[in-house]
């Protein structure tokens, strides 16, 4: 599409009225939020959820409801749509017992993008299908990027596999070591194995 999403479109959208979410209302729902998510087991993981939904736009962004092109499939909020994805990710029989949380992390990120997209249209009245994957991904490289700045301070083999896994290889750091590849594979087969279900 010709207009790149960013994030000041979807804090936009976040703070607009007619979003039914307001900032103090976001805030009183982070709690909520924060308490359905299935806990990652892993300390330095689940910082990253935490960190995640310290955004007031991103929480919105989550608290959408998704409404599929398949009439047979019941709207659904964002936040509902990535948890089972986590869950299913989580769950794959070819990782190793440490890999599944990071499978179920990054699965749990996946759409984020997206989510992103679709709440920076409403300030700019565009359906979902004016965004394409280029934009669902840029949107997403945003999100990541600051969580995995974090992440890499504690582990950069963790931000560097979440990164890898999530393809975006532009956000790799080759000092921090070099990637099993095979273990890159065997966390996207878990991702794509989780389903993405695009509205």
């Amino acid at each position: 599409m010709n207009k790149r999403p960013s994030a000041h479109m979807a804090q936009q959208a976040a703070t607009d009225p007619a979003s039914g979410w307001n900032g103090g209302e976001v805030k009183l729902r982070r709690d909520a939020i924060l308490s359905a998510v299935p806990r990652l087991n892993h300390g330095e993981l689940d910082k990253v959820i935490g960190q995640l939904f310290s955004d007031d736009v991103l929480c919105t962004a989550y608290l959408q409801v998704i409404v599929s092109r398949d009439r047979d499939v019941p709207p659904t909020l964002a936040l509902n749509r990535s948890i089972q994805a986590m869950k299913v990710a989580g769950a794959a029989m070819e990782l190793l017992p440490w890999e599944r949380p990071v499978a179920a992390l990054a699965a749990f990120l996946q759409d984020s993008g997206w989510y992103l997209c679709l709440q920076a249209g409403k300030t700019e009245g565009m359906k979902p299908s004016d965004w394409d994957q280029d934009d669902h991904r840029d949107m997403r490289q945003d999100v990541l990027a600051p969580l995995l700045k974090n992440l890499r301070q504690r582990s950069p083999a963790l931000a560097n596999l979440l990164a890898a896994a999530l393809g975006h290889d532009e956000l790799v750091d080759d000092q921090a070591g070099g990637l099993d590849e095979q273990q890159v594979a065997r966390v996207r087969v878990a991702i794509e194995r989780a389903g993405r279900p695009w509205a």
